[in-house]
């Protein structure tokens, strides 16, 4: 397996690649509390992103070159294990150009999770959470009744694009978790960290919060506001401001239709291929 070294660096020896929808900021945010971790302020900077976002805009590998990217680890001090995660990166081309000629040799994780539950979670959360998206099911997905086509559907072949990355950086270098291994958090940091030779008695007593769920958002620009006020409140504070936000801008969400569950049955068929038993790094054996 791929070494991590201990030398001071400016540049991520991890980078928690995605997909979207499968737990990475959980996963972000745990191995960011952890001592020997040093995690961007902000979990998805975006750097390598296809184009400019609000995310972004002020660091970005489009107008800034390789070089800004160091500006995102400025702070990094005795960390042994130095991260980024921004989930949209596994499709990403200019991530799949870049990173693997980086320096640091980042090794790279990955989160597989059912293509079809995911893209699911993923239209919920653009139609519902962030209103970025307002079309239906058929739209996001480009199906017109026969066939499924566009960006949305592609990134749902998640096992085919891990292969293209496994064939770019090694073998060695990607890890491949099980979506459902968030249900038992304890087990999957142990496992993490002893992958990057990281102490995991840190999380015994750890509490795992799960971040980032989806909910149906009543008012956007509330919601932009208080995603930017969230950036800038104490860490403990967070769940408490979660849970009061909720109250007033959030609620629950509808309940899938007939037609929708029609459409992601349809969906299956057509991800079929996408099985991800044979790239799920091996099961080692660990103290529960």
């Amino acid at each position: 397996m791929n070494s991590i070294s201990l030398e001071k660096m400016q540049l991520p020896n991890l980078i928690i690649v995605g997909p979207p929808k499968t737990g990475t900021t959980s996963i972000f945010n745990w191995l960011n509390a952890h001592p020997e971790c040093f995690g961007t302020q902000q979990k998805e900077t975006h750097f390598f992103a296809d184009h400019i976002n609000s995310y972004n805009q002020s660091c970005n590998y489009i107008e800034h070159g390789m070089s800004a990217y160091n500006r995102l680890f400025s702070e990094v001090e005795n960390e042994r294990i130095i991260m980024e995660a921004t989930a949209g990166y596994i499709d990403s081309t200019n991530a799949f150009e870049a990173i693997p000629s980086l320096d640091s040799n980042p090794l790279l994780f990955f989160i597989y999770r059912n293509p079809v539950e995911r893209i699911w979670s993923e239209y919920v959360f653009m139609k519902y959470k962030t209103k970025d998206f307002k079309g239906d099911l058929m739209e996001y997905l480009g199906y017109d009744g026969n066939r499924f086509s566009g960006k949305n559907f592609e990134r749902g072949k998640i096992v085919s694009l891990i292969n293209k990355w496994i064939e770019k950086v090694g073998r060695d270098r990607v890890y491949v978790f099980d979506f459902s291994d968030l249900k038992r958090p304890l087990y999957l940091m142990r496992m993490m960290c002893g992958i990057l030779k990281i102490e995991s008695g840190f999380y015994d007593s750890f509490s795992f919060e799960k971040l980032n769920e989806s909910y149906r958002v009543r008012n956007r620009a509330f919601h932009l506001s208080a995603m930017s006020i969230k950036k800038i409140i104490p860490k403990k504070m967070t769940q408490f401001a979660s849970e009061i936000y909720f109250k007033l801008n959030g609620s629950s969400l509808p309940e899938i239709t007939a037609k929708e569950k029609h459409i992601l049955s349809e969906l299956g068929k057509h991800y079929a291929d996408q099985d991800a038993r044979n790239l799920l790094t091996p099961i080692v054996t660990l103290d529960n």
